[in-house]
């Protein structure tokens, strides 16, 4: 009997041990899950806040691109390079932008000397100064694009602004001088530039900045420190780097933050958000306490079991997490950047036809209306896909579209574009471009073709491929690009589309090809709904019903109708306005 409890007791103390170390063991698992899946949430959320202030300056510079465009509209104006002065201070009186409030701190025109000859309202004091050291003139006798300024002194009462500044052309071309525009700060109640930012709703979580390149507040989501130096108001110890990023740091309230920063393309100012690091992880905290209440009420085999399941579901979260938030960031700026429709042109019939995939690839295209009534037209492809094809599609589009305002040839545009993508694309990157200037009157269309494939000329019954060559952009500086012309005749048209949809291929490893795309080009003589319906069906034919779902598609024709139908779209116009 005595030996029966004694082998007993040791039974129950071995297995009493046993399941103390088993259920420590289970702790210290269940421990470093929560540790690891804590970090890489915290990772997360950093990057989260990091990609969505590349996003938020990129809206930001869309709005200042509004000034920018108002400005530059005005600046055409016959009236500015008038030698008569009279007339030139007229024009400035009689502009909308003053009078209805775009510029609140008024408009100065100065020569092409830098000289003042001109203000809005009038400010007798300035005329006949020199404003050639200005950095904002000195800088646009480089550069044709439009310079945003940092806060300057020049406004009304020497008031703090941000000036706006655009060239003046004369009509030969030639630099006459320069147009500015001045945006008041430290009254955000009533200042366009303010109101511009706020309708934004950026870092509605948290306090918001724009820093100008002196390191002075622009903006200030609590209209507490403009004009103030950043470094001295805000966190003193953030040091900006010029690629952005997000750091977890603490404010001059001690309260930990994330602080995120991005520059602001286009201009040297750069936004901060700062996000609550105790908001930001509500949920993380409330999981340890959950996991804190398992490890209290479970058993052995439960908590084995709820240890394995977290530690799987912790991996299929990271993983879904980062490719969400990356895909979704990248499909905004993507989204944002590509043209919904085609500009209206009578005589042609123009589409784009785009529907985006499960991934976000580097395709990407732009139309643009130029002043002297030509249309700017560039499809192109960025060997990266995500976010880093979504930031590099921003940059392009930008200076694709500043060198199209300059009214430059395309071989000069894709020369100048490559100047600015260059120092901006990674080495393992590059950039094809197809960059046309098109008269849609004589159907005159000039091009270069910066590596881009296919590009397809339906005429007389045949399909040609554009010609195409291996230079491409963003891979080396001091390139020389070259040009060709040709004339669409009515009756013709111009397909364009991605290399994903050539390089499709079938279970057997083949490829779709140029030819099959030639074959269905060459039985639609128009390019209308049918041919991209029989394009689509081609395509899926070959390579299977789903191809389209998961690919991004793109396809833009350009087609100028033949005169009897060109002639009834212009008599179905006029009567639509005579009616109106």
């Amino acid at each position: 009997m005595n030996s029966t409890s004694r082998l007993s007791r040791w039974h129950s103390y071995h297995i009493a041990w046993l399941f103390l170390v088993a259920l420590f063991a289970v702790a210290s698992l269940a421990v470093y899950t929560f540790m690891a899946y804590r970090s890489a949430a915290v990772e997360l959320l950093i990057e989260r806040d990091r990609q969505l202030s590349y996003l938020s300056a990129a809206r930001i510079r869309g709005e200042m691109t509004k000034f920018s465009d108002a400005l530059q509209t005005f600046a055409r104006t016959q009236a500015l390079y008038d030698r008569d002065l009279t007339v030139r201070q007229q024009a400035l009186q009689e502009s909308l932008l003053v009078r209805e409030g775009v510029f609140d701190g008024g408009l100065i025109l100065l020569d092409n000397h830098g000289r003042v000859v001109a203000t809005e309202p009038l400010r007798p004091d300035l005329i006949a100064q020199d404003w050639s050291d200005r950095d904002y003139f000195r800088r646009l006798l480089g550069s044709a694009a439009p310079i945003f300024s940092d806060a300057e002194t020049d406004g009304p009462d020497d008031s703090q602004v941000i000036v706006v500044s655009v060239p003046v052309f004369g009509e030969r071309s030639q630099f006459v001088g320069a147009l500015l525009g001045m945006l008041r700060l430290g009254e955000s109640t009533l200042s366009p530039f303010y109101a511009a930012i706020v309708r934004l709703r950026i870092g509605q979580g948290g306090s918001t900045y724009v820093v100008d390149g002196n390191g002075n507040i622009l903006f200030d989501s609590g209209s507490r420190a403009i004009g103030l130096p950043y470094a001295t108001h805000a966190l003193p110890g953030l040091v900006f780097e010029p690629q952005g990023g997000a750091v977890r740091t603490e404010d001059a309230d001690q309260n930990e933050i994330v602080a995120a920063y991005a520059p602001i393309p286009g201009t040297a100012w750069t936004l901060v958000i700062e996000d609550d690091w105790a908001t930001l992880t509500r949920d993380t905290r409330r999981y340890r306490d959950l996991l804190t209440l398992l490890l209290a009420m479970g058993l052995l085999l439960p908590i084995v079991g709820v240890a394995l399941l977290l530690s799987r579901r912790k991996a299929e979260f990271e993983a879904y997490e980062f490719a969400y938030h990356g895909t979704r960031v990248a499909q905004l700026i993507k989204g944002s950047l590509l043209p919904k429709h085609p500009p209206i042109m009578p005589g042609w019939r123009t589409a784009i036809h785009h529907e985006p995939g499960a991934s976000v690839n580097g395709s990407f295209h732009d139309m643009l209306l130029l002043p002297d009534g030509r249309l700017m037209l560039t499809v192109g492809h960025i060997s990266a896909g995500g976010t880093t094809a979504a930031l590099l599609l921003a940059t392009a589009r930008a200076t694709l579209r500043g060198t199209a305002r300059c009214l430059m040839s395309p071989a000069e545009a894709l020369a100048r574009s490559n100047e600015f993508l260059c120092p901006e694309t990674p080495d393992e990157v590059s950039i094809t471009c197809f960059y046309a200037l098109l008269d849609p009157s004589s159907g005159r269309l000039q091009y270069a073709n910066a590596g881009h494939e296919p590009v397809f000329y339906r005429r007389a019954g045949t399909v040609e491929a554009m010609p195409t060559l291996p230079l491409r952009l963003g891979e080396q500086l001091d390139i020389a690009f070259e040009q060709d012309e040709i004339t669409i005749d009515r009756g013709e048209y111009l397909l364009f589309c991605q290399r994903e949809l050539v390089e499709a291929t079938n279970p057997e490893g083949d490829l779709f090809g140029v030819e099959r795309l030639q074959e269905v080009i060459l039985q639609h003589p128009q390019a209308d709904e049918a041919l991209i319906d029989a394009i689509r069906a081609a395509v899926r034919k070959f390579a299977g019903s789903d191809w389209d779902e998961e690919h991004e598609l793109t396809l833009i024709t350009m087609e100028r109708l033949p005169a009897m139908e060109a002639a009834a779209e212009s008599a179905v116009v006029t009567g639509a306005r005579a009616s109106a």
